[in-house]
């Protein structure tokens, strides 16, 4: 139930996977306008989190996998001293979406990634666009990102 207790935690990438992989036609289908298969390079993404540039968060009821995300660290290629924390994916199931759960789990990732990051910025997908959830946060639309199949 969405009401059970949660539970937010930094995670290694393989040591939730199996409950990533539950989730993920789900969160594709939520999100994507673009037809291709998923086929992650789990192996970079390990390489990624082993060197630092990879932090993934998972988000845990009393019985339940309800969400996770993960960020790319890196430095800004355009502003020297700037590190930036890129979100890759951000899934929280339907259930959990309610409430303060959203709010909990943002505010909770901003505390983690405060230390390694002097900004955080979500790719927002248009056919699942949160960005009404994110505002009251104090993040503001910055870019537009189009895609285009080859």
């Amino acid at each position: 139930m969405a009401s059970d207790l949660m539970d937010f935690k930094r995670e290694l990438i393989y040591d939730f996977l199996d409950d990533l992989l539950l989730l993920a036609d789900q969160h594709k289908a939520e999100v994507s306008n673009v037809a291709r298969p998923l086929s992650p390079r789990w192996d970079r993404y390990a390489a990624l989190e082993q060197s630092g540039h990879l932090i993934c968060f998972t988000v845990r009821s009393e019985k339940d996998f309800a969400g996770y995300a993960c960020f790319f660290i890196d430095a800004d290629i355009h502003h020297e001293t700037q590190v930036n924390a890129i979100c890759d994916v951000l899934y929280l199931k339907p259930e959990y979406r309610n409430g303060f759960a959203f709010k909990r789990f943002i505010r909770f990732i901003e505390a983690e990634l405060k230390p390694l990051a002097d900004s955080i910025s979500f790719n927002i997908k248009i056919k699942k666009d949160f960005r009404p959830l994110l505002y009251p946060l104090g993040y503001v639309d910055d870019e537009v990102i189009v895609t285009k199949s080859l």
